[in-house]
């Protein structure tokens, strides 16, 4: 079989959401790569959000983090879309008068303001998820004083709005895309926002161009709306089983659970291992 470029996303679909990787998955990952394929992070997880010990047990040619806004080729950054001064701002102003705790995602560190990360961990604790568990998922986090003073933001995640994703949506307007978070299940009041230019399709074409690589060669593996771009530009898409509705619709097959062997199995249906 020729080289594929074998794109996943990361929670829900490589590591479950108590963070662990199956056996499985990592066998299908180490000898899909043996076999010549290449193999790429595609999350919505800024670059330091990515689980060190993933980075150390699985050998990825590349990533595309932040939902498409910071890319990664062979160890080194070939593409980073931040949101404007501009654009900080208003989406600053919109959820601090609403009074919806909110961070944005950088490329080393998740910033936000000590109200909105008292508000985000009591979110969190009322979900059922433990102390280490947050601060595992956050990664390296910093407390700011404003955030509208921040000159560099990849991406924004919103936690308790009182409206739903389509209102937000609508109160935004088309500059940005809002989709629902894809940690958990936290609902419809949980969000997250970037900028609509950007998404995790444009940053597995910017690692094509790198590559000099053919749309073709590409297949895509999720379980969130924020993975629906990224089924849709891929040559072939699979969903995990537990995946939303949404996405196992647009999906050219549904693979079982991430607990189940899903990801194992697909591999080996589509005859990459």
């Amino acid at each position: 079989m020729d080289c594929k470029y074998i794109f996943l996303d990361i929670d829900g679909t490589l590591v479950d959401f108590q963070g662990k990787l199956a056996d499985s998955a990592l066998k299908a990952l180490e000898t899909a790569k043996s076999n010549g394929h290449k193999l790429f992070v595609c999350t919505g997880r800024q670059r330091s959000q990515i689980y060190p010990w993933l980075l150390e047990k699985v050998d990825f040619d590349g990533a595309v983090c932040s939902s498409g806004a910071y890319v990664m080729a062979d160890g080194e950054c070939i593409a980073q879309h931040c949101f404007s001064k501009e654009y900080i701002t208003f989406l600053s102003d919109y959820f601090t008068a609403a009074h919806t705790p909110y961070c944005v995602q950088t490329e080393h560190t998740l910033m936000l303001e000590k109200w909105c990360g008292d508000a985000i961990v009591e979110h969190y604790l009322a979900d059922g998820i433990d102390r280490g568990k947050i601060d595992s998922l956050f990664g390296m986090t910093k407390i700011v004083e404003s955030v509208p003073e921040l000159t560099v933001a990849e991406k924004l995640i919103y936690y308790g709005a009182p409206k739903g994703l389509s209102d937000v949506a609508a109160d935004l307007g088309d500059r940005f895309s809002v989709v629902r978070y894809s940690f958990g299940n936290m609902g419809d009041r949980c969000g997250e926002v970037t900028d609509s230019r950007y998404t995790k399709a444009t940053g597995m074409a910017e690692i094509l161009r790198r590559f000099d690589a053919s749309q073709s060669a590409t297949i895509a593996f999720g379980d969130g709306d924020n993975d629906l771009e990224m089924m849709d530009f891929a040559s072939f898409g699979v969903a995990m089983s537990n995946g939303t509705p949404a996405l196992r619709a647009a999906a050219d097959m549904v693979t079982d659970d991430i607990n189940s062997n899903g990801l194992y199995n697909a591999f080996k249906k589509l005859g990459l291992i």
